[in-house]
C-alpha cells in the first residue's frame, strides 16, 4: 500500500524510494521543518518537506491513501518518527533526489546547531535558481549534469572511483 498508492495517485512518478535516515527521523520530530537550503532543492522544498503524521506501519490502502495525499505533488515527504519517502519520473532522479535530501538534512542541522535565524532564500532568489539554470544551460545541458552525479555515485559503489583517482592501482571488476 505504501508503494502502490503514490503511484496510483502519482502517474508521473515511476521511481519511489524509502529510507530510515537518521536526519529524516529527527527532522520529522522536530518542530523544525527540513527544507531546501543547498544546490536545486532550494526552490523544490523552500517552504519544508511535507510530514505525515500517522503512528505506526503503512500496511493498509486508507494509509498509502494519507501519504499519497501528503506527499502531494512534491518530490519528497517525511514520516513522522520513521525516515523519508523520495517519488520521482526515474529511478535515477530518485536517488539523486535522495541523495540530495540527506544532503539538505545534514547542511540544516549542522547550522542549527550554530545557533541563531536561518537564512531561507527569498522569492527572488528562487526565481534566480530557475532563471539562471533556464538562461545558462540547455535541457540536455542539465541531463548531462545529472548524468554526471549518478555517474559519480555508481563509480563509488562499484569500487571504479577509486581506480579513477588512483591510476597507479588498477580498478578489479
Amino acid at each position: 500500500p505504501f508503494h502502490t498508492s503514490i503511484y496510483r495517485a502519482r502517474p508521473d512518478v515511476r521511481s519511489i524510494l524509502h529510507s530510515h535516515s537518521r536526519l529524516s527521523r529527527m527532522f520529522s520530530l522536530s518542530h523544525r521543518k527540513l527544507r531546501g537550503l543547498i544546490s536545486s532543492s532550494a526552490p523544490d522544498w523552500q517552504g519544508g518537506l511535507p510530514l505525515y503524521r500517522a503512528a505506526g506501519l503503512i500496511t493498509t490502502v486508507e494509509r498509502g491513501a494519507a501519504l499519497a495525499k501528503v506527499l502531494g505533488n512534491s518530490s519528497a515527504a517525511l514520516l513522522r518518527g520513521h525516515g523519508d519517502v523520495t517519488a520521482t519520473g526515474s529511478i535515477k532522479n530518485t536517488v539523486l533526489k535522495a541523495i540530495t535530501l540527506k544532503q539538505n538534512a545534514d547542511v540544516l542541522h549542522e547550522v542549527i546547531s550554530h545557533g541563531g535565524e536561518i537564512e531561507l532564500w527569498n522569492e527572488s532568489d528562487l526565481a534566480d535558481w530557475a532563471n539562471v539554470q533556464r538562461a545558462s544551460l540547455s535541457p540536455a545541458a542539465i541531463e548531462a549534469l545529472g548524468n554526471r552525479a549518478w555517474d559519480y555515485y555508481v563509480a563509488r559503489v562499484n569500487g571504479r572511483l577509486a581506480g579513477l583517482l588512483h591510476p597507479e592501482k588498477p580498478w578489479q571488476a
